[in-house]
C-alpha cells in the first residue's frame, strides 16, 4: 500500500454522442477520431482514422511524486468507483466542448470524496465565466508544475515522457486488426507559442510564451528507449512550430541523423516562415517525415507566413517524400465570398498529402475574442458551439451559416478534384523514394527504403478500390501512382494481391452497410493507468498495489 498522496487523474465521462446522453450534440463523438473529422475527412471507403489520447494526464501521472490514476474516457459509473477509493486530489481535464459534463463531475467529487481537493484544467478554463466553477483550483497552463506545488515537490525536478502509443488505419479497417495499420507514439516538446497570432488558442493559453518540456538531446534519447522497448520508430511531437528551436533540434535531430543502427521519423508542426531556415534535406536526414502547415489564407496577414512561397515550399517537402498536412480558415476580415474560390483553389494547388478546412474561431482569451467583442461582432452561442465549423462571428460579407457551409463546399470540392489522402500520402511517399535512393548519404538511402515500402503497403489498398475514386482523371492519377510504386518495388507479390481483393470485399461490405444501416457512433473504452513515484504499475498489479 503506498504512502503517497493519491491523485485522479481524469478526461470529461463518455458517452460522447447524443444518442442517451443530455451532455452532447449530434457528432460530438466524431472528434475523437483526429483524421476522419479534420485531416481526412472525405465520403467513402478511403476514410483514415486515429483516436489519438493526447499526453497532457500521463505526462503528469509520470512525473509526480504520488500515487496516481488515470482515466481516459470513464463512464460516470466507473468515475464514481474511483472517487469511492478516497483520492486526496480530483483533477479534471476538460475543452469548452466538454463544460458541461464538467460541473456533474465536480459535484459527483464532493458526494464521494468529500474529502478530496478538486483541481481543473485544460483548455476549457481560458473561458471566462468560470469564477464560480465550484473546483479547488483552477491550473491555467502546464500542469506538471502546477501538481508538483500542489504536493510539496520541486517542480524543477526532472521530468520523463511516458509511452503514449497509438494507430492509424481506415475507418472501415478498425474491426480487422490484421489488416494495415502504423503505430506511432506521442511526445511532447514544449508548449505554447511565440508568434502571437490572434485566432491561436494555445498561444494564447501559454500567455504567448514557449514552455520548453523535452529539449536537446533528452528528445532523442526518449525515442531510442521507446523504440527499443516497443518497436515503434514513428513519433508525433506535440510543439506549436518545432522548426523554430534550431539549438534542440539541432540536437536530437542531429543523433537521429547519426544512429547508424534506427532509423527514426517524426511528425511535427511548423510555419512558412520557420521552415524557410532549414535546408529541407538536412530536415529528412533528421527525421521529418510529416509536417502540418497552417497556410490560413492566400493572403495570409500572420508574421508565421513571411518566408518562402507556399508552391515551392510544397513542391520540395513532397519531393523529398515529407508528406503534408495543410490547413485553411474561412471567416477572416480580408475575405469574401468570391475570395474563398481562390483560396480553395490554392490548397488544391498545394496539393497538401491531408487538409483541413476550418472557421475562425474566437476562442475565449484570445486576441480575436476580445477584438471582436469590442467591434459587436459575436453571435451568442452555447458552449457546444466550440468545434472548428461552428459559426459564432459576424462577417460584413458573410450571411449567418455561410462560413459553415462553405467549410463543408471546401472539404467536398478539395476530394473531387484530389482524391483520398490515402493517395495523396503514397505518392509522395513514393515520389521521396524515388529521389532519396539516389542520393549519396547512406542515412538518406534508407529513408528512402523506408518510403518505399510505406508506399508498397498502401498499395494493397488501391490495388483494386480505383472504382470508389471520384473521378476518371483522379483513376488515372492513381494508376499513375501505381506504375511509380511497381518500378520501385516489383509487381504485387501474390499476397498482395489476395490483401487487395480482401480489402475491395470490405469496401462492398462496408459501402452496402451504409446503404442500410445508419453509422453507429463509436465510442472509447475507458483508458485506465496508475504510476507510483514515477514507476507505471503494470496492468496485472494495478488494482493489487
Amino acid at each position: 500500500m503506498s504512502d503517497k498522496k493519491k491523485i485522479l487523474l481524469t478526461s470529461v465521462f463518455r458517452p460522447y454522442a447524443a444518442k442517451n446522453s443530455k451532455y452532447n450534440k449530434d457528432g460530438d463523438e466524431e472528434w475523437l477520431d483526429y483524421m476522419a473529422s479534420r485531416i481526412s475527412r472525405e465520403p467513402g471507403p478511403f476514410i483514415m482514422s486515429s483516436y489519438m489520447s493526447g499526453t497532457a494526464l500521463t505526462l503528469m501521472a509520470a512525473n509526480l511524486d504520488a500515487d496516481v490514476t488515470v482515466m481516459g474516457h470513464p463512464s460516470m459509473e466507473e468515475y464514481i468507483a474511483e472517487l469511492k477509493k478516497g483520492p486526496d486530489f480530483v483533477g479534471i481535464t476538460f475543452l469548452i466542448k466538454g463544460l458541461g459534463k464538467l460541473f456533474p463531475m465536480i459535484a459527483l467529487a464532493r458526494k464521494h470524496a468529500p474529502k478530496a481537493k478538486v483541481v481543473i484544467g485544460g483548455f476549457g478554463t481560458m473561458l471566462h465565466n468560470l469564477g464560480n466553477h465550484g473546483a479547488d483550483y483552477l491550473c491555467k497552463g502546464e500542469g506538471i508544475s502546477f501538481f508538483r506545488n500542489l504536493i510539496g515537490q520541486n517542480p524543477a525536478d526532472p521530468v520523463q515522457q511516458p509511452d503514449v502509443i497509438n494507430d492509424v488505419t481506415l475507418k472501415s479497417f478498425r474491426d480487422y486488426p490484421y489488416l494495415p495499420r502504423a503505430r506511432y507514439a506521442e511526445l511532447t516538446h514544449g508548449f505554447g507559442c511565440p508568434h502571437k497570432c490572434e485566432f491561436c488558442t494555445t498561444s494564447a493559453y501559454f500567455g504567448y510564451l514557449h514552455i520548453p518540456f523535452a529539449h536537446g538531446r533528452a528528445m532523442y534519447d526518449t525515442m531510442v528507449d521507446i523504440h527499443d522497448r516497443t518497436g515503434v520508430s514513428y513519433f508525433y511531437i506535440y510543439e506549436e512550430d518545432m522548426c523554430l528551436y534550431k539549438k534542440s533540434l539541432d540536437a536530437w535531430g542531429g543523433a537521429i541523423r547519426d544512429d547508424p543502427d534506427r532509423t527514426l521519423f517524426w511528425h511535427c508542426f511548423s510555419t512558412v516562415k520557420s521552415l524557410t531556415s532549414w535546408d529541407l534535406e538536412e530536415l529528412v536526414a533528421m527525421g521529418l517525415t510529416h509536417v502540418w502547415i497552417g497556410i490560413e489564407s492566400i493572403d495570409s496577414p500572420f508574421s508565421k507566413s513571411v518566408g518562402r512561397d507556399n508552391m515551392s515550399l510544397f513542391n520540395d517537402l513532397h519531393s523529398l517524400g515529407i508528406t503534408t498536412s495543410g490547413s485553411i480558415m474561412f471567416g477572416q476580415d480580408h475575405q469574401t465570398p468570391e475570395s474563398l474560390y481562390r483560396e480553395l483553389d490554392h490548397a488544391v494547388d498545394l496539393y497538401p498529402s491531408t487538409f483541413q478546412a476550418s472557421v475562425l474561431i474566437p476562442s475565449d482569451g484570445t486576441a480575436l475574442r476580445a477584438r471582436l467583442e469590442a467591434e459587436g461582432r459575436l453571435r451568442k452561442a452555447d458552449f457546444w458551439d466550440s468545434d472548428l465549423y461552428s459559426e459564432v462571428i459576424i462577417h460584413p460579407a458573410f450571411q449567418q451559416g455561410q462560413l459553415r457551409e462553405a467549410v463543408f463546399w471546401a472539404y467536398d470540392l478539395f476530394y473531387k478534384r484530389t482524391g483520398p489522402a490515402l493517395h495523396r500520402l503514397a505518392r509522395h511517399w513514393i515520389t521521396g523514394a524515388k529521389r532519396l535512393k539516389k542520393s549519396p548519404n547512406e542515412g538518406l538511402r534508407r529513408r528512402g527504403a523506408v518510403l518505399a515500402e510505406r508506399a508498397r503497403v498502401a498499395r494493397t489498398i488501391l490495388l483494386d478500390t480505383q472504382s470508389y475514386l471520384p473521378t476518371d482523371e483522379i483513376r488515372e492519377t492513381v494508376r499513375e501512382t501505381l506504375g511509380w510504386i511497381r518500378d520501385e518495388v516489383g509487381a504485387p507479390t501474390s499476397a498482395e494481391e489476395a490483401q487487395a481483393r480482401l480489402v475491395k470485399t470490405i469496401f462492398d461490405v462496408d459501402m452496402a452497410k451504409r446503404e442500410i444501416y445508419p453509422p453507429e457512433p463509436i465510442e472509447p473504452n475507458l483508458k485506465y493507468r496508475r504510476w507510483i513515484s514515477g514507476q507505471e504499475l503494470p496492468a496485472r498489479l494495478i488494482h493489487a498495489a
